[in-house]
């Protein structure tokens, strides 16, 4: 019984999320548990990694690992990519808010949402039928579902990157807090493509079942579960926590609701000005609206 260098790493990661937690708990209670908002899917992640990091570590200091303790945490490993994905999506959308064609995007980045639910769902029935696999047969099957849910977690990343460019070409149309963020998701977006072709590269990993011939290749070395710990490190865990870290640090210091009372304001300036003109509006009315400077 012991922590290997794998099981380290989970460990440290149940640690480091649980401040993480709380601070996407507090930016939940504060932009809201919509979907749209974003907030919620690093709430979501930070669960998964504790939960996964604690299960790892309890099925390494078994004498004899649980099969069913190694198949959760394999999973729960493979699928931190999804809140990544949903959580910039929800970002996006709400740079999107007081776009003039906001509906069409919306129903754009409902779409891609889709696409991720889809390309998790696939990850994770792969990984259960390969945890229950008898046969090597049973462990291709299983890997077909793996590889489709990888490339469609590559698609969704270049989908959001071209949606994230188009969002850059209507900057002059974006709320001025709602800047700030789309910035924050272009400097996300290069640490997104590393966890993303991790992600990728573990969904094509070989894998096999005890008592069958073991297949290795170059790719062997990014198995989520039995391949190289410090490319788990680098590739995976690393470029994940600093998605994330970006994320909470643009969440805690861009006053987004801001935004719209500066709108509403200023729509209210303006129908003060249209009422000065009209005499049905009382004078005293337009002059409580007309800005202090230009009284």
């Amino acid at each position: 019984m012991g922590i290997n260098a794998r099981g380290g790493v989970a460990l440290a990661q149940a640690i480091i999320y649980i401040p993480i937690l709380c601070m996407s708990a507090i930016l939940v209670a504060r932009h809201g548990f919509k979907r749209r908002a974003g907030w919620v899917f690093l709430l979501i992640l930070s669960l998964v990694r504790i939960v996964g990091g604690g299960i790892h570590v309890a099925s390494e200091l078994q004498s004899d690992p649980n099969k069913t303790l190694v198949t959760i945490f394999t999973i729960l490993e493979g699928v931190g990519l999804s809140p990544l994905m949903l959580a910039t999506l929800g970002f996006l959308s709400t740079v999107g808010q007081g776009l003039t064609d906001s509906r069409r995007l919306f129903q754009g980045l409902h779409v891609l949402g889709i696409l991720s639910s889809v390309a998790l769902i696939l990850t994770v029935v792969g990984g259960i039928n390969l945890g229950d696999a008898k046969t090597q047969d049973d462990v291709d099957s299983a890997t077909k579902y793996r590889h489709i849910g990888g490339i469609l977690f590559l698609v969704l990343f270049v989908l959001v990157t071209l949606l994230h460019g188009y969002f850059w070409s209507l900057k002059n149309q974006i709320l001025v807090h709602r800047r700030t963020l789309l910035a924050g998701i272009s400097t996300v977006l290069p640490f997104l493509f590393i966890r993303t072709m991790y992600g990728v590269l573990s969904a094509f990993s070989p894998a096999s079942v005890p008592g069958t011939t073991s297949s290795h290749n170059s790719l062997s070395k990014f198995s989520s579960s039995t391949g190289s710990w410090q490319i788990y490190l680098v590739v995976s865990c690393l470029p994940e926590l600093v998605t994330v870290l970006i994320y909470l640090v643009v969440g805690t210091r861009v006053p987004l609701e801001k935004d719209f009372s500066q709108t509403d304001m200023r729509g209210s300036v303006e129908e003060g000005s249209r009422g000065a003109q009209n005499p049905q509006v009382p004078a005293a009315v337009y002059y409580h609206l007309k800005p202090s400077w230009s009284r």
